[in-house]
């Protein structure tokens, strides 16, 4: 178990602790929904006719990207064992980004509900600052990736009074890989998404 005591934002003194199985977050000792489950209930057929066996594996490999980013952000470690992580170090040279922190904690307000999450990098392009999420799923989704990427940029302003430039979606699927910005939620639009859920 994870545990993180904020000391800034609207969230001061507040105690988040995450359990990585089955990916529970508690906020002072009450469980409290993930950001990606939020973004997940406005799509929830998304994966509807995926068999099983086949969104466990993309489940599978795409944590094994994620560690292998992070392993990489944190401690300089490399591997040419996986193609999509060698398609992200060329991004990275491409784009001329450098990664400045990684699995980043938040809580974010909504609608007077509170959500928690991480998103996976700060980075940095030139003196631009964005909020980055990798994605290895085979097809893009950008219009959840920007919900859920606002969630996590007002999060971020919510819990250490910081904010960003903009927001980029990182794809890594197979021989494809992008940085693709994507748009911005403001919080009266992420309030009135939220509100209208069904």
């Amino acid at each position: 178990m994870e545990k993180f005591i904020f000391d800034k934002g609207i969230f001061k003194g507040c105690e988040l602790t995450y359990e990585e199985e089955g990916h529970i977050y508690t906020l002072n000792g009450e469980k409290i929904e993930s950001v990606t489950t939020l973004v997940g209930k406005f799509n929830p057929d998304k994966y509807k006719y995926v068999d099983a066996d086949v969104l466990d594996n993309a489940a599978f490999n795409g944590n094994v990207i994620h560690t292998s980013i992070e392993l990489y952000a944190k401690y300089g470690i490399t591997s040419d064992k996986y193609l999509e992580f060698r398609n992200f170090l060329r991004l990275k040279e491409l784009y001329k980004f450098e990664i400045l922190e990684c699995e980043i904690p938040i809580l974010v307000k909504v609608n007077d509900k509170v959500y928690a999450g991480r998103f996976d990098d700060l980075i940095k392009i030139g003196d631009k600052l964005y909020l980055n999420d990798n994605k290895t799923t085979s097809i893009l989704d950008t219009v959840s990736g920007s919900l859920q990427l606002s969630l996590y940029a007002l999060g971020y302003k919510q819990t250490y009074d910081k904010t960003v430039d903009g927001l980029t979606l990182t794809w890594l699927r197979d021989r494809k890989y992008a940085l693709v910005p994507v748009s911005w939620w403001n919080e009266e639009q992420l309030n009135e998404k939220v509100r209208n859920l069904k």
